[in-house]
């Protein structure tokens, strides 16, 4: 006799269906409990616990291709092997055998499109995560990213809201997208030559997403490779002497690369005057929107932010003549702040900028586009020294 036809007219009937096909996969067996108590002592604190857990899934269980039916949790922890969804129904039964409040978040991915909330059909949804509660706290997580942190989901996975499976219940459920997790770091100690040559030891930090992107970068080429494209791509030709990189393997800290190197012919040098660039790595050549008018919205992936300091310590016989006037901007979520300090010897540039909002709508594209305008101006301050003039003979 055939299966009966189920109709789907409601999220509660969504979720009842989705239950009775999730119920086998979750149900707490020895097996997983007892490996789950070994990664995860009671001992331990809650997010030293879901940590460990979690970290476990995302680096011990090979993620493979889907081959059509779905194996328990206890088939993909005894072949340590599985597919995307398989190892996050692991993750989610191995959370729940800890005594923590974890369920399945059916969502839309970003290519896939956003959810229709007026539409109560399987047929939009083409992923799973885990959903964790943890006292206030809600995590949204994902174990098929080996560079991707606990606390953040892949971007593609950011698509607004997801379906929520707790215990015969269902609901639609947002999906934050992350305002300030991706920050860019860089401090340099330079030194500028009397030809306009700069010495530089620049120290670079990338947190968050730009973690993510950087790892992936230096994943696919070799450590020199790497770093070298990073000061071509904003300086032209240089001279690398050393460089270090630390934490590429630790993807819950921030990924760091500390270079020594040359730039000939950073400043221009116009008799006894020399012109000096005010920004130095993170300085912003150009805008990237550049049609006066858009008929569509800007949406970024996530908030990010970028922070620089440079020491600059002068050429032996010069002097400050000018330096760039404090910059603003503030705007729409934009904010940026550039700004120039000197003494006898030295210039001290310290240079913020961040962007905390995810969306603009046609409308808000002018004031948008007018801010990074504003910012790629600031960026062209120069720093006008001179040469001193020789005291006068007694």
């Amino acid at each position: 006799m055939a299966d009966p036809v189920i109709f789907i007219k409601t999220w509660d009937d969504l979720a009842e269906t989705l239950q009775k096909s999730y119920n086998p996969l979750l149900r707490k067996t020895r097996t997983l409990e007892r490996r789950t108590l070994a990664l995860a002592p009671e001992t331990q604190d809650d997010r030293t616990r879901t940590e460990a857990i979690y970290s476990y899934v995302r680096d011990s269980i090979e993620t493979s291709a889907s081959s059509g039916s779905r194996k328990k949790p206890n088939d993909v922890l005894k072949r340590k092997k599985g597919s995307s969804s398989e190892k996050n129904m692991l993750l989610i039964a191995m959370l729940k055998a800890a005594g923590f409040e974890a369920s399945p978040l059916r969502i839309s991915t970003r290519i896939n499109g956003r959810l229709q909330e007026n539409w109560p059909q399987l047929q939009q949804f083409n992923y799973t995560i885990a959903h964790l509660s943890i006292d206030d706290d809600v995590y949204f997580l994902d174990t098929n990213d080996s560079q991707c942190p606990f606390v953040l989901l892949p971007p593609r996975f950011l698509s607004g809201k997801g379906f929520l499976i707790a215990e015969e219940e269902g609901k639609i459920v947002e999906i934050p997208i992350p305002k300030d997790a991706s920050t860019s770091r860089a401090n340099t100690q330079a030194k500028l030559t009397e030809n306009g040559d700069l010495l530089c030891q620049t120290t670079l930090q990338f947190e968050g997403y730009h973690g993510i992107s950087e790892r992936k970068d230096l994943d696919e080429e070799k450590p020199g490779k790497y770093v070298k494209d990073i000061l071509e791509n904003r300086f032209g030709d240089v001279v690398i002497d050393t460089f270090q990189i630390a934490q590429d393997k630790d993807v819950d800290m921030p990924l760091e690369v500390k270079i020594d190197y040359r730039v000939q012919n950073y400043a221009q040098v116009a008799g006894d005057m020399v012109y000096c660039p005010s920004s130095l790595i993170h300085r912003r050549q150009s805008n990237p929107f550049k049609n006066e008018k858009r008929l569509f919205p800007v949406e970024f992936n996530y908030g990010f932010a970028s922070e620089e300091i440079v020491d600059l310590a002068l050429p032996e016989g010069f002097e400050v003549v000018e330096i760039p006037e404090v910059q603003k901007v503030t705007s729409l979520g934009v904010r940026f702040q550039s700004d120039c300090q000197a003494d006898s010897n030295s210039v001290r540039v310290q240079r913020t900028f961040a962007v905390n909002r995810v969306y603009y709508t046609p409308a808000q594209y002018s004031r948008l586009r007018n801010a990074y305008a504003k910012i790629v101006s600031a960026d062209q301050g120069q720093i006008v020294l001179r040469r001193r003039p020789l005291e006068a003979e007694e």
